[in-house]
């Protein structure tokens, strides 16, 4: 959505290469990386690494874990073309605070805090960057232990703290192309390129729904709803061991459905799954399906 958000602005091209944006990034080792695109970062083609664990998870806030990840990226190559090929890839994702640093000089958090919690009312949400307060957020347990708090610093693919209601308003804005409510996030236009396949065109020997890449979304065709003939955009997120998530979208149907679970590992894929089934029986009741 950030990222939409400057290209609707006309301030980020989907097609420009990453380093027009972001000079400093370099990779000296591999010069593949200068084909790399904006829209490499968002549909998981970049060929990065992938997911650089170091300071990703801490028991002390570390907001300078996107710039670390970059700078790391001097002492490593690519594994593959870029635009080869899509394979999911957090590195990607990271890159992003990057990029809407050097574009708009704002840090990513402040960024999206500004353009897209504040117009959506989501006032309880935030990046884990502070301490959270005893009685403010769900705690994890492992069986009955209760595990401590720890930072997930991966902004820009991870890590906010939000409700099931405030994050339920991300639906709200695609199912209405882009508005919710009087404030318009993205243009229709922008709220389409991302529920556009990725992978057509691209080498994918083997389809598979789950990971039928949009810009952003981890499928645009959500499994277990296209197998009943409906479309629907799904992005998950986990902490391992603590948190899992799922926001998934009908925007033919106007429905959508967050899940989250927290404790005794709890993760995405159980929240696909209840996701699942309260939108087939949703489908049941609005007399669009005949049985779940």
């Amino acid at each position: 959505i950030s990222v939409m958000i400057l290209v609707d602005r006309g301030d980020v091209s989907l097609e420009e290469p990453v380093t027009t944006y972001i000079p400093a990034f370099s990779m000296p080792l591999d010069a593949r990386y200068r084909d790399i695109t904006v829209r490499m970062l968002l549909n998981h083609a970049s060929g990065l690494p992938g997911n650089d664990s170091r300071g990703a998870v801490t028991v002390a806030p570390f907001p300078g874990y996107a710039a670390q990840m970059m700078h790391g990226l001097q002492y490593q190559r690519l594994k593959h073309d870029p635009g080869l090929f899509s394979a999911y890839n957090n590195d990607g994702f990271t890159m992003v605070a990057n990029l809407v640093k050097a574009v708009t000089g704002q840090d990513y958090q402040d960024f999206v805090c500004e353009n897209i919690l504040t117009p959506l009312g989501m006032n309880a949400s935030r990046f884990h960057t502070v301490p959270l307060p005893d009685g403010s957020y769900a705690r994890a347990y492992s069986g009955d232990t209760r595990l401590e708090q720890y930072y997930l610093n991966v902004y820009s693919s991870g890590g906010l703290f939000t409700t099931p209601e405030e994050l339920s308003r991300l639906a709200v804005l695609f199912i209405n192309n882009g508005a919710y409510g009087s404030s318009r996030i993205l243009t229709t236009r922008s709220v389409a390129a991302m529920a556009q396949d990725q992978r057509l065109g691209s080498f994918n020997p083997v389809p598979f729904e789950e990971n039928r890449f949009g810009l952003g979304w981890d499928t645009v065709a959500e499994p277990g709803l296209w197998a009943a003939g409906f479309t629907a955009w799904q992005k998950t997120g986990d902490m391992s061991g603590y948190y899992g998530a799922n926001i998934a979208v009908l925007p033919n149907e106007k429905l959508g459905v967050v899940v989250m679970g927290a404790s005794n590992q709890f993760a995405s894929k159980h929240a696909v799954k209840i996701s699942e089934r309260i939108l087939l029986r949703a489908l049941v009741e609005k007399g669009r399906l005949a049985a779940m």
